[in-house]
């Protein structure tokens, strides 16, 4: 069994400030790599923007990448199923250094807040 990982996004409209939400929205999280990028969860907002997705650490290393420690992370935003937003990346996340602890959820790494 693999470390988990929980990421979290806020999202937020553009010109309200409002939170982003509904059930047509929809956020894939990624680990960039040379040839392929690694599909790591998918999830929808809450009522207040927030996102949560839970990955297993080893799903980073694959045929392009099996040395990989640190994951690239991205992210895009759909609605209605279509891409509207992708993320800028974030290189080389020390999972081991960064983020905080949760005893329900475990290790927790804010990606940050994003006005879409």
């Amino acid at each position: 069994m693999g470390i988990f990982i929980h990421t979290k996004i806020q999202l937020t409209e553009k010109g309200t400030g409002a939170a982003l939400s509904g059930d047509t929205i929809s956020v894939r999280l990624y680990d960039k790599d040379p040839i392929e990028d690694d599909f790591l969860g998918e999830a929808k907002p809450d009522k207040e923007g927030n996102v949560m997705i839970k990955f297993d650490l080893d799903k980073i290393k694959s045929a392009d990448s099996p040395f990989e420690t640190f994951p690239d992370l991205y992210f895009k935003v759909y609605r209605e199923g279509k891409e509207f937003f992708i993320s800028p990346l974030l290189d080389d996340i020390d999972t081991e250094q960064e983020g905080d602890f949760s005893f329900t959820e475990g290790k927790i790494i804010d990606l940050g807040t994003y006005l879409i």
